[in-house]
């Protein structure tokens, strides 16, 4: 949280106007602004030189009342900058002596300045209690402040207030303190309010709302340091699961601060850092940093810090499976610690580690005894620590035999995590959030595989149905997203048309333009969200009962094969003609291997399938797909039936459609058994709409094909944004044969190469669509990077997330005359009334070996046209 800072002058004039005054009394005065000036930039080493200077030279003079004054605010200030040089006990002892200096001139300002820059040391050295005493006091005086310093001690006990777990109240010192900013018309101090603003709304638990408002001031165009908001915006981004941009935010703080003499700042921002990398499962280089971070604590004379860090060194070692009595009994003696130190959030978070630390050795009963200490977590928690509230009492409740209590808390634990997905209609933003309700599921997984097959696939589609969401709500039209989004089609086009295989700086500017895009996006969904006018729809999707899932799919002649992972081994639940079972397919590490390594052969076949490593790589290929249908299809081999299949991060990149037993059978990839029921549709007289990109010979021929199966105008040409954006607004059918790119790091930019730019997934998500069927005959689009969780992230599913019932798209690049091929055969079938997974099964079982690239994915979809329809405005009905 940004704050506090050093109390400057309320004017630049007070020295002029100060009785008495000369010359060279003003030019210590400038001398003091200048340290004060360093030190709101994060240059401590800077204002120590200033202020230093200005000391010395007074302490040469005869000083009057004035100058008396003075000294003692460069006393002030200078306090600031030791504290973040050398520590509080420093910094104390420069505040010692101004405190002394201002009773004696009875100077009741400089007394409340001195109260609020005491409770600013000791609440960054973690002594939340004395810095609450010490601001009480100054809040006694308010009304001898001047603005600028009245807006220091609203935001120092807002920022108090917040770490003590007071949110209501830490809100309102912060609007307090921007209203006094904006009444004084103090540009960075509005600055500083908005953001901690901010930062409160993340204390709330409204992510959404934090981004935004942290977005909206850091537009704010000051000259302030930005590395502890840039630290504060890590924690959000790290409480929202998106850990990458949370990494790289913290990145930026931690480069702001360097060499700046911030070692405070710095320790917390290597703690946060260390957070992010050890989520991205880089636990050694993580465990550097904390250890670092509490080395600098210990110097710096802020045990309790010191203690913070030591506390998630000890979470890492848990988290790797090690030592596990060892964290326990630390992870007491630090709840005890907080406990005597008066820092409550200390000895919650130490007992809950204890807790953790205690199941893992089979003690229940001293897990339980630490529980009890973690009340004051069930009060403004975050979501993630809630969550882990909820698994240590689940854990308890299961060991114990407590059913009941057991299904309770992890009811309940589900609920909280839909109510946050609640909070924000960002795809990215509530998908990232999926990754909390990961260990719960485990554990509920467990407790399921000792009731029967049943059980289990249950246990799957419930967890999955608490975190696949219904369909996004757009926002309205925004001018400043349409102009990002029109530069980032610029900068990839100009990334395309380089002559340089790796032009760096487009790359880096492509980059900021996409994270740009997404923050401007958080914050347009986050606005959306809050209005009151906005329809409410549930976040989530109900899981079916199983009772429905077999009747459903028995209605289609279909069987489901759900896969999940439990520790380091995938697993598959099916239900095969109404019958649930379960098998252990093999070690995670062993499927994920055989499965990159099928679609690495696919790719090569597809790039080089007539060069003269083809036969090669074909026979790669051909027996990499026996072996993963032989490994993950057991049950379903010798049928023809259609299939569901709901995959997981190990078989993501399995290409479902050219496994021998699949060929020529339907099959559809959904994102739970649920889903794939719930968002069955028929379509009747469908609107029709084709779209081409450059670059690819057959795309205008291939246009003309689907145009001429559905009597529709076909496209004259390579299409542009625009072209498809009405295409997707009006249409329920909607075909796109371009260029495409998938991208696993960022799979919401995704995109599809038109005649103008690259249209990303954001940009889809943002417009909206009618379509109820979409075919991307684009090249490898039809992937998804499953994110934590199971939830898919690209641009297929970005259109599902929008409500499209189905999706057809490769997993790989597919030949331009194979793909017309394909494509032609597909739509002739399902204008003709198939199932869009029964026409795609048909049109690829014709010899063309990548044809099996293309997959449906999502729910049974049908399109019905009329004898001798041309085109009309459709209808769309749920299917029965």
């Amino acid at each position: 949280m940004s704050g506090p800072w050093s109390p400057p002058p309320s004017t630049s004039e007070e020295a002029a106007d100060t009785p008495g005054a000369d010359p060279a009394h003003a030019e210590l005065w400038g001398l003091y602004e200048r340290g004060v000036a360093a030190n709101d930039a994060g240059r401590p080493r800077a204002a120590r030189r200033a202020l230093g200077s200005a000391r010395a030279r007074l302490a040469e003079r005869d000083l009057d009342e004035a100058g008396r004054r003075l000294l003692v605010r460069v006393r002030l200030a200078q306090a600031l900058a030791e504290f973040e040089l050398h520590g509080l006990a420093t910094a104390q002892q420069t505040l010692g002596v101004a405190a002394a200096e201002a009773t004696d001139l009875g100077d009741a300002e400089l007394v409340a300045l001195t109260h609020s820059q005491l409770a600013m040391a000791r609440g960054r050295s973690g002594d939340l209690p004395g810095a609450l005493t010490e601001l009480d006091h100054a809040v006694r005086l308010l009304h001898r402040l001047q603005p600028r310093d009245q807006w220091v001690v609203h935001l120092n006990r807002g920022m108090v207030r917040s770490l003590l777990l007071d949110v209501p109240g830490a809100r309102r010192d912060f609007e307090r303190a921007l209203a006094v900013a904006r009444a004084a018309d103090l540009a960075p101090q509005t600055y500083m309010a908005m953001h901690n603003l901010g930062y409160a709304a993340y204390l709330a638990g409204d992510l959404p709302l934090a981004l935004r408002l942290m977005g909206e001031a850091d537009a704010v165009p000051v000259e302030v340091s930005r590395a502890v908001p840039y630290l504060d915006r890590g924690r959000v981004l790290l409480e929202a699961g998106l850990v990458s941009e949370a990494e790289a935010v913290l990145g930026r703080a931690l480069d702001l601060c360097v060499d700046r003499g911030q070692w405070q700042v710095r320790g917390e921002i290597e703690l946060e850092l260390a957070r992010a990398r050890a989520a991205l499962g880089l636990v050694a280089p993580a465990r550097a940093l904390t250890r670092r971070a509490e080395a600098v604590f210990r110097r710096r004379g802020a045990p309790l810090w010191a203690h913070r860090a030591h506390l998630l060194t000890l979470g890492m070692t848990l988290q790797q499976g090690r030592s596990a009595s060892w964290v326990a009994t630390t992870g007491a003696r630090l709840a005890e610690q907080g406990r005597s130190a008066g820092d409550d959030a200390l000895e919650a978070h130490a007992s809950l580690l204890a807790a953790r630390a205690e199941l893992a050795t089979g003690n229940a009963a001293l897990a339980a005894h630490h529980l009890a200490r973690c009340s004051s977590l069930r009060r403004g928690a975050s979501l993630s620590t809630r969550l882990q509230l909820a698994l240590v009492e689940a854990d308890l409740a299961g060991r114990a035999g407590d059913t009941r209590r057991f299904r309770a808390v992890l009811t309940r634990a589900a609920r909280d995590l839909h109510l946050e997905a609640a909070r924000s209609a960002s795809i990215d933003l509530r998908t990232a959030r999926s990754v909390h309700g990961t260990a719960l599921a485990e554990l509920d997984l467990a407790h399921a595989a000792t009731r029967g097959p049943a059980a289990v696939l249950a246990c799957t589609e419930r967890w999955r149905a608490a975190t696949s969401r219904m369909p996004a709500i757009v926002p309205p039209a925004d001018e400043e997203l349409a102009a990002l989004l029109a530069q980032l089609r610029a900068t990839g086009r100009q990334v395309i048309d380089s002559p340089d295989p790796n032009p760096r700086e487009l790359r880096a500017q492509e980059a900021r333009l996409r994270q740009a895009v997404r923050e401007r996006e958080w914050q347009l969904q986050s606005a959306v969200a809050a209005d009151t006018r906005t329809p409410r729809r549930p976040p989530t999707m109900r899981a079916a009962r199983l009772a429905q899932l077999r009747s459903a799919l028995a209605e289609r002649e279909t069987d489901l094969v759900s896969f999940f992972a439990r520790g380091r081994e995938l697993h598959v639940a099916t239900l095969v003609r109404g019958r649930a079972g379960v098998r252990r397919v093999g070690t995670l590490a062993e499927v994920t291997e055989l499965s990159q390594r099928v679609h690495a052969d696919l790719q090569a076949l597809s790039a080089h399938g007539e060069g003269p490593l083809g036969a090669a790589v074909r026979s790669s290929l051909v027996k990499g797909v026996a072996a993963l249908d032989a490994s993950l299809l057991a049950e379903v081999r010798s049928s023809d039936r259609a299939l569901v299949v709901v995959p997981t991060l190990a078989v993501s990149l399995v290409p479902w459609g050219l496994l021998p037993s699949r060929r020529g059978a339907p099959t559809t990839v959904a994102p739970s058994g649920t889903a794939w029921h719930a968002g069955a549709v028929i379509v009747d007289e469908p609107r029709v709409g084709v779209v081409v990109g450059p670059g690819l010979p057959e795309a205008v021929e291939e246009g003309r094909d689907v145009a001429g199966a559905w009597h529709a105008p076909a496209p004259a040409g390579a299409g542009t944004t625009a072209d498809l954006q009405a295409a997707l607004a009006g249409g329920d059918l909607v075909h796109i044969a371009a260029h495409g790119r998938h991208e696993p790091q960022s799979p919401l930019f995704s995109s599809v190469r038109l005649t103008d730019g690259t249209v990303v997934a954001h940009e889809l998500v943002n417009q909206g669509t009618t379509a109820s069927h979409v075919v991307l005959s684009a090249c490898d689009v039809g992937r998804s990077t499953l994110a934590p969780g199971d939830e898919p992230l690209g641009l297929a599913a970005a259109l599902l997330q929008l409500g499209v019932a189905s999706v057809v798209a490769a997993v790989c690049r597919v030949p331009d005359d194979v793909a017309r091929r394909t494509m032609a055969g597909y739509h002739r079938r399902l204008a003709e009334g198939l199932e869009a997974s029964v026409a795609l099964a048909a049109a690829t079982d014709s010899g063309d070996l990548l044809a099996g690239a293309f997959t449906v994915v999502g729910s049974p979809t049908r399109l019905v046209r009329s004898p001798g329809q041309i085109q009309s405005a459709g209808s769309r009905n749920i299917a029965s």
